[in-house]
């Protein structure tokens, strides 16, 4: 038992010397744990480099910042006069169909009437030559459009000599304004 005394006696001794031996040195010294024996520098000096490192960082950060929204703002703008450009171009092509397709329709309007036209006078002209009763009968079971068209291009005493064989609702029909 008096062996372990001692040895716990020596222990805190040796523990307590090295201690207070790395309290000392290390006031002494800038960095002993680094092995940098160099003299400390005050603490007001470390606190100023301190601040300024911290600063100057700041300003750096700051600086970088600015410079990568800039290049983001620039990017941005290139992106839009780019999509300017193409909404422009599409435009012009939507303008340029819309035009093609109205003179299609021009074309098919003209086409059809031309057609319509040749079709209303050799129909007006079998209609005539047929009895008043029989074109009656055909007529109805045309559209009232076509029929319509086929009666004002007719001769007047033949158009009331069929309108005279239809029914009163077809009648109506037909000689009722657009």
């Amino acid at each position: 038992m008096k062996s372990i005394i001692i040895y716990i006696l020596i222990f805190t001794i040796v523990f307590l010397g090295v201690t207070v031996g790395i309290f000392i040195l290390n006031q002494k010294y800038n960095n002993i744990f680094a092995l940098d024996f160099s003299p400390p520098q005050s603490q007001l000096q470390n606190v100023a480099d301190s601040t300024l490192t911290a600063g100057d960082s700041l300003m750096v950060t700051a600086a970088d910042s600015l410079a990568m929204a800039e290049q983001k703002s620039d990017s941005l703008q290139n992106e839009i006069r780019k999509l300017q450009g193409e909404l422009q171009t599409a435009k012009a092509q939507i303008e340029q169909r819309d035009t093609r397709i109205e003179q299609f329709k021009k074309r098919l309007v003209t086409k059809h009437d031309s057609s319509y036209q040749a079709w209303l006078k050799s129909t007006k002209k079998l209609y005539e030559t047929m009895s008043s009763s029989k074109a009656a009968k055909l007529l109805s079971q045309i559209s009232d459009n076509q029929a319509r068209d086929l009666l004002y291009s007719m001769n007047q005493k033949k158009a009331a000599a069929i309108l005279q064989k239809l029914t009163i609702d077809k009648v109506k029909k037909l000689t009722r304004p657009r």
